[in-house]
């Protein structure tokens, strides 16, 4: 038989069109995966693919690449282009893990739906665009494009696409059941959320960026226990640590410093060369104090989580999204500041930024706070770094409080305090205020090739920075040191400085930098007998302090103090725990509350974790 003959049965039996139909259906599938791999690879190509390979290795990349079809079959029924909606995905994807790769690199974790919630105000943040951008983009770039013209080819021959020459409604309506199927199953797939979130180290590596976002939309955690349940737990670590205390009637002031990006600067020795460490003058006015490191769930940015972690207690670990304010305190919910009025406090919060950002506006007051100054209401503004500086923040505090002990000498004052002078997005620019407030003393040098010399000016610029910090801490500290009623004065930092990978290229830099750890401070102006807990969670600082103070305890503190005897440290990126010690109760726990804070605002739901338990 020869080969006509063959040909000829061939294509009788087998149309060339469904032939090139069956190579198109399989051009799109290897597609859908290039596109997972593209929106996946771009993003974690800085870590030598390290995130990539997790990602690879567990089962979520399949649902990435479900996640893409889907989202193709969504832009194809809109556009009825097959061609066309190929171009959008291949750009949509390049884009979104562009995107992504510079929110891992600022923030060390991936986009989530409450980042467009803060668009304009993340636009004020500078975007180190010299790391958007890596060989491999062009890689991936130059593979879509040959399956593109192989994509086109098969278009071509065929002729035909989804808009045929026949009945235009019938068309449409297949348009429109697509759009409905497509967006159905989206919903489907990703409004129940993965319990993967709750308990791994750095999950949303394991997840991939787009898994990640969709399962952000939704929700944060998994909801799995009742009201009832939650409290049961609750009972069951009470009943493991509660023992028979001794109230304390004293009520000390309280004032508590959260330092903006304050980090210490030991953990770059053999990488920068100071003049002048500016942490010897923290450690020699902190000498005799309660100190060590917090371990925190952000770095680079995310301030709101240190926050939200230090005045309610829970762990940011258990949050998707990042915008915890939002979520979490559309309504009143109980916090350190609530419980702290109980009994008999003033609470008053201060950040000399704008008090729209983060929503602090509003979540300071549904949080028990009874005053807030933002930036319109500081009376002191000399900047730094072109901030208002926290020296200007320390006597905001100072004035504030004079003032309202006029008003109620009797009554304890509460002050929660935020700092903004060392944020990243204005270092590069040298001002006149700054120049005055002798921000730049110090002079720094960076070892090694380094070829950015905007990276080496940061560098020098948070030193001086610090000192800054520092210099505002010892006034404060001055200032009370001084002062007839007792007072307690807590100091950490939210976390570390995002300069840190513009100068340093190493795989273990986490491990050996600890940059997931800020030092914190106790101090009082009256004698204690404190013993340290050494280093620990964030948000098992308001609880510690609740020990100190011999105050009446909570069922969040039962909570945590048994966390802290048996896993000290459970972030994000790092585990400290006892052999074989089981935390499931509390990632039970902390997502079911986490989920109904978030779930049940409008209906003023509070989980009462903040409640003195008798």
């Amino acid at each position: 038989m020869n080969k006509e003959k063959i040909k000829g049965i061939l294509e009788y039996q087998i149309p060339p069109r469904v032939i090139r139909s069956i190579g198109i259906v399989i051009v799109c599938l290897f597609s859908c995966i290039l596109f997972a791999c593209n929106a996946e690879a771009i993003a974690v190509v800085n870590e030598k693919m390290y995130g990539f390979v997790v990602w690879t290795e567990s089962e979520f990349w399949k649902l990435s690449v479900i996640t893409i079809a889907i989202l193709w079959l969504f832009i194809y029924c809109l556009t009825g282009k097959l061609l066309v909606s190929y171009v959008i995905m291949e750009l949509g994807t390049t884009i979104w893990g562009i995107a992504n790769r510079i929110i891992l690199f600022t923030r060390d974790q991936f986009i989530t739906v409450n980042d467009f919630k803060i668009i304009g105000e993340a636009a004020e943040v500078r975007i180190e665009w010299k790391v958007a951008f890596h060989p491999v983009i062009i890689v991936f770039v130059a593979i879509s494009i040959l399956l593109g013209v192989l994509l086109w080819s098969l278009i071509k021959k065929n002729k035909k696409e989804l808009k045929t020459d026949g009945n235009k409604k019938i068309v449409w309506g297949i348009r429109a059941l697509g759009l409905l199927v497509s967006v159905g199953l989206f919903i489907g797939i990703h409004s129940k959320p993965q319990q993967i979130l709750l308990d791994d180290l750095l999950p949303f590596r394991e997840t991939g960026n787009v898994v990640w976002f969709c399962q952000s939309v939704f929700s944060n955690v998994a909801g799995g226990l009742s009201y009832d349940e939650v409290c049961g737990i609750y009972n069951e670590f009470i009943e493991v640590e509660k023992v028979d205390d001794v109230i304390s009637s004293k009520r000390p002031n309280i004032v508590v410093v959260m330092s903006e990006a304050f980090w210490d600067v030991n953990n770059l020795e053999g990488l920068v060369e100071a003049s002048e460490n500016p942490m010897d003058k923290y450690f020699e006015i902190t000498k005799g104090t309660i100190r060590g490191e917090v371990a925190v769930n952000v770095y680079g940015g995310g301030t709101n989580q240190s926050e939200f972690e230090f005045l309610t207690g829970m762990n940011a670990k258990y949050l998707l999204n990042g915008d915890c304010y939002d979520e979490y305190f559309e309504g009143e919910q109980e916090s350190f500041a609530s419980y702290l009025n109980e009994l008999g406090y003033y609470s008053m919060a201060f950040h000399p930024y704008t008090g729209e950002f983060w929503q602090r506006e509003t979540a300071y007051p549904n949080m028990g706070f009874s005053e807030f100054y933002d930036r319109e209401e500081f009376m002191n503004t000399e900047k730094c770094h072109g901030y208002i500086s926290d020296k200007a923040m320390t006597r905001e505090i100072i004035a504030r409080f004079e003032a309202r002990k006029e008003l109620n000498p009797e009554q304890p004052i509460f002050a929660f305090a935020v700092s903004v002078q060392n944020h990243v997005n204005n270092m590069g620019s040298f001002d006149e205020a700054s120049a005055k407030e002798g921000c730049y003393g110090i002079t720094t040098k960076v070892l090694g090739d380094v070829s950015d010399q905007e990276s080496v000016e940061n560098v020098e610029e948070y030193y001086n920075g610090i000192k800054h910090s520092i210099d505002a801490l010892e006034e404060l500290l001055d200032y009370f040191s001084n002062y007839e009623e007792d007072t307690m004065v807590v100091f950490f930092g939210d976390h570390a400085p995002l300069y840190i990978k513009l100068i340093c290229d190493t795989d273990s830099l986490g491990d050996d930098l600890n940059m997931y750890r800020t030092p914190y401070m106790i101090w009082t102006n009256y004698e204690n007998d404190y013993e340290s807990y050494g280093d620990f969670n964030l948000s098992y600082l308001s609880s510690v302090l609740l020990d100190y103070l011999d105050y009446p305890k909570t069922q969040q503190y039962y909570m945590n103090k048994y966390m802290l005897k048996n896993c000290e440290i459970n972030t994000k990126f790092e585990q400290v725990s006892v052999p074989n010690f089981d935390k499931q109760k509390e990632v039970e726990v902390m997502s079911t509350v986490l989920y109904m804070c978030e779930n049940f605002p409008k209906q003023n739901f509070a989980l009462p974790y903040w409640q003195i338990v008798e």
